[in-house]
Parts: structure tokens; sequence; C-alpha cells
């Protein structure tokens, strides 16, 4: 027996180049971990007895080569049974196998642990594409859950061009959906596996994403019946304005996958998902220029965040909920936190990280990509940094410094019964990738396709420089920033036919653009269309072109 070690955790197959007598059995099992004494750890790609296995029978005719086409693997690790020597490099291949999805993004930072994460989301993200759907994991379930898409569906953006993709997906929940009732099943297009009223948003979430990022204004036409009748269904399970479940159903998952125990109550989850989608129905209903429609949905957005706060604000300490596990962050996102509470809130919640997490993460799939956004935009981007750049469990740094080159399922390295240990090759917690492209970088569309695109890097933590490029329907987009002591610099390339809004710190000095100070008002020659100095930032927008700004302390 040989095991074989490609150091990085894929999906695809083993291409075997052999030799060997007629009726020779050769036998090969895949997993992603190694138990101590060197074999292979079955138990993360499917509870132990569920194991993933090719068995090539020899014809005995000179050089022979295995290579399926009809199945994939999720693995890192292969075992060899039954061939008569060690194979040599020159005769086995690891070949990577996804849905085509072509690259649409990179992003890299000064933070070797940071690019380390980038690494192992984008693999994670595109080891789960395959048979046209967005999947769990690559080897135990294979399912299309709709919740694990929606978080990461973001990041998938970035990293990958997944227009055709998400449409044909969306075409499968239209089919996969309960046409008398509205519900949708919680895995598309096949119907099993637990879930929530998250999952069946993913449906609204991923088609408003595909407007914004692809201008596909033509998903939304399509769709828009199928969520006013999803959103319908979910108005069965509101008592006293909370969403207690999808219908009758209260067994829902809620946020899933956080350190050990989840605290956080599902009726929490359920109605700020509902709560948010019908914000992105008043949105949808807008493009479309349905009146009516907009207005309900304006109301059942404002209706929900009231009973939000009526039910969940905790006025006296600033916590929403529990007050752990992301609740503020899903508030902020909801946008239930009113103008003069937010100090206190964010006060709050960053005080939880610090000292009841002792500066770790307690969210699961949903609240992990809120609390990171959250933290940015309220002012706590060094925390943030300091948080994912943690070695130790629960975080991202943990899951690498225990041998991750994909992510895993939980925060924990084993999770679950029988000795299982979690998956580790799912694509969920890879919505981190999405926050550094749009919070560290700093790059988002601001109208459909990147028409106009916002340019608001964040310098946070010890992070010395960091760059992104995304391409567009118009071009690329790309952004590069450093920061020294006395200096921040910016190098921006906006395509053709686009405008961008500029969001610079205000360090005290001087701004430049090409080393010439920036006067505080229109430059057409270059490229300058509006440009305001506030109290901590400066404000410009742009037209396409290529520009180096600097600001000087």
């Amino acid at each position: 027996m040989y095991v074989l070690d490609f150091g990085q955790n894929i999906t695809g197959w083993l291409k075997l180049k052999v030799r060997g007598e007629r009726g020779q059995q050769i036998t090969m099992r895949f997993g992603e971990e190694l138990w101590p004494d060197g074999k292979i750890n079955y138990y993360s790609t499917g509870t132990g007895w569920k194991q993933q296995r090719d068995i090539y029978i020899l014809k005995g005719e000179g050089e022979e080569i295995y290579e399926p086409r009809f199945t994939w693997h999720g693995f890192r690790y292969v075992e060899i049974q039954g061939y008569s020597k060690m194979p040599e490099p020159k005769d086995i291949e690891a070949i990577v196998v996804h849905t085509g999805a072509e690259e649409n993004g990179s992003f890299l930072c000064s933070d070797v642990l940071l690019n380390q994460i980038q690494q192992a989301s984008r693999w994670s993200l595109i080891n789960g594409m395959h048979c046209g759907m967005p999947l769990d994991s690559p080897h135990r379930e294979r399912q299309g859950y709709g919740g694990d898409a929606l978080t990461a569906a973001k990041a998938c953006i970035y990293n990958f061009n997944m227009e055709n993709f998400y449409a044909a997906w969306m075409e499968d929940f239209a089919d996969a959906q309960n046409q008398d009732t509205g519900f949708i099943p919680h895995t598309v297009p096949c119907q099993d596996g637990g879930g929530g009223p998250a999952w069946g948003c993913a449906y609204i979430v991923i088609s408003w994403l595909c407007y914004c990022y692809y201008g596909d204004k033509e998903i939304l036409k399509r769709h828009f019946a199928n969520m006013k009748h999803w959103m319908d269904f979910l108005a069965t399970g509101i008592e006293n304005g909370v969403v207690e479940g999808e219908g009758k159903d209260k067994d829902c998952l809620g946020e899933w996958s956080t350190p050990g125990e989840i605290l956080i109550p599902p009726r929490f989850v359920n109605t700020y998902f509902y709560g948010y989608c019908a914000a992105l129905m008043e949105k949808i209903a807008t493009v479309l220029g349905e009146k009516e429609d907009q207005m309900q949905y304006k109301k059942r957005k404002e209706d929900t965040i009231q009973a939000f706060r009526r039910e969940f604000y905790q006025k006296e300490t600033g916590g929403y909920s529990i007050g752990a596990q992301g609740t503020e962050a899903f508030a902020y996102k909801l946008g239930a936190i009113k103008e003069e509470e937010k100090e206190q809130v964010f006060a709050y919640m960053a005080k939880h990280l610090i000292k009841d997490c002792d500066c770790h993460l307690d969210t699961g799939i949903f609240g992990t990509p809120y609390l990171f956004e959250t933290l940015v935009d309220s002012g706590y981007g060094d925390l943030a940094y300091q948080i994912i750049t943690g070695t130790t469990y629960p975080g991202y740094g943990y899951m690498l410094a225990n041998g991750a080159t994909a992510l895993w399922e939980y925060w924990e390295k084993e999770y679950g019964f029988y000795q299982c240990s979690c998956c580790h090759n799912q694509p969920m917690f890879g919505s981190i990738s999405g926050w550094l492209y749009e919070k560290v970088a700093g790059i988002v569309p601001l109208s459909p396709a990147y028409k106009n695109i916002l340019i608001a890097p964040a310098p946070i933590g010890k992070l010395r420089f960091a760059s992104a490029e995304v391409e567009t329907m118009y071009g690329k987009v790309s952004v590069a920033w450093e920061k020294t002591d006395n200096r921040f610099s910016l190098y921006i390339t906006i395509p053709c036919n686009t405008e961008a809004k500029v969001v610079l710190p205000n360090l005290g000095g001087r701004l430049l653009e090409k080393e010439e100070p920036l006067e505080m008002e229109p430059d057409r020659e270059k490229g300058i269309l509006f440009a305001e100095r506030r109290k901590d930032t400066y404000l410009l927008q742009i037209g396409s072109g290529e520009y180096r700004f600097a600001v000087e302390k």
C-alpha cells in the first residue's frame, strides 16, 4: 500500500500510468486527512464507511492509462493498493476538475497569512462547483445548499465569472419551488437537507447580486413572481412580527457552524433574512417599475425592522438578542440600528469580541461576513484584522496552522459523531474572500455592472499594501494601495465609459495626483469631476483612466 500526497485539497480524479498482469486489480481510495500512522483518515469525506474508491482491473497489454471521466473526488491524499511498486512521479497526476468558471479577479497583500486565507478560499469556492450548482462538499453530501451558497456568493463573483452559472442555477430554484405553497427547498435542485428561511432566500439574494455585478435585469424579470411567492410563504411563519419558522415548521438551523454551541435563536436569523429580503424586493420592484410591489415591500421591511428592534434590541447594553455570535452585525446589516445608537451598539460588539472572545470570532456562516463588514464600517477595522490573522482556535488562521489548504466546514478540526471530522473542503466560510476585495481593496459596484464604482480601501491593522483586480462588463478595475508612516498611496485603473467615487483617508497633509498637488475643485483634464476635503477623508469623483493618488501627513 502506498499513500500519495498532492499537497493541496482539490476536486478531480487521479490519472495513473500502470503496467501489470491481466486481471491485476488496483484500488485507489481518496481522502483529505491522515491518521498519525500515515494512513488516510476517511471520516471527513464520508463518516468512515462511505469511502471514495476507484478500482481498475488491468488488461495486461503493456502501459495502460487509467483516467475516469465519469466521476470526481474531493481529496489531497490517495491510497493505492495492488500496485507492485511505488508509482513514479511521472506516472501519477492529480487532475483538477470543476464546472467551467473563468477567473475574474485577484487579491494580494503584505500579510502572508491573509494571502493564504485568500488562496484557501479560492480553492474551496471552485472545488464546490460541479454539475451546475455550488455544492456544500465535493464528496459527502454533494448538495446545492442555498444558505452555504448565499453567504459565499459575493466571494465567488469577485473571484470567478459566475454570470451564466448563477443564471442557470436560479432556473433550478424556479423549477424546485412548490408552486402551491411557494416553499423553496433547502437544497436545489435535489430536495434534501436541513436549513431554514435563509436557505431559500438565496433565490432573491443571488439574483440581486447578478443584477448588481453583471447588470442582468432579465434575471429579476424572470424570477420576480416566484420571489414574491416565496416571500408570501415566509410570511405565513410570522407571529407578532417575528419569523418563527418556515410556515408551521419551526425546525430551522438559523446561524449554522458557530464555534461550539449555537446560541443565537433561529427566529432571530429567520426574521433578519425576511427583513433583508423585503428590502431587496423593494429594490427589485423599483428596478422593474412595479410601484405597488415596491410600496408593499417597503412596508414589510419597515414592519420587520420595527418588530426586530422590539423583540431583540437590549437598550440598556446596546446589544441585540444574546449579544454574541454576530447579533449586532445582523442588526447593522438589516438597518435596524438608529444613527444615535450606533456608537453604543458598536462599542458593545467590540467589547464582547475583545473581552469575552479574546479577540476571536464566535460567528457562523452568515454572521462571519457580516461581522467583518460591520467592524470595518464602524471604525474597528484593526480589530477585524487582529481576529482574522490570529492562529489559535477559532478562526481562519487556526485552520491554516493545522494544515488546511482549503476551508473547513466547522471552526473545529474534528466535529460530530463516530470520530467524524468535519468536511475540510467547504466553500461557505470563503465569504472572507469577498470581504478582502470589497473592504480591504475597496472595490464595490455602485450601479449595475460597475457603471459607477466605489473605491474605498481600508488600510487596516499591520497591512502595508494591498492590491486587487476585477474584470467587469466594461473592462478591468484595479486598485493598489501602500501605507507608510507618513504617506498613503493609491493607484487606480477605471475602465472606459465608467466613473468612480474614491474615498481616501485625510492624514492632515496634501493630496497629490501623479505627485502634483490636487486642488479641491473639478479638473476635467485630470479626470477629476468632483473633489471635497472632509474631516477624516477626501471624497473624489473621477472618470475613466489611470490615477496615482497620495495623501501626506
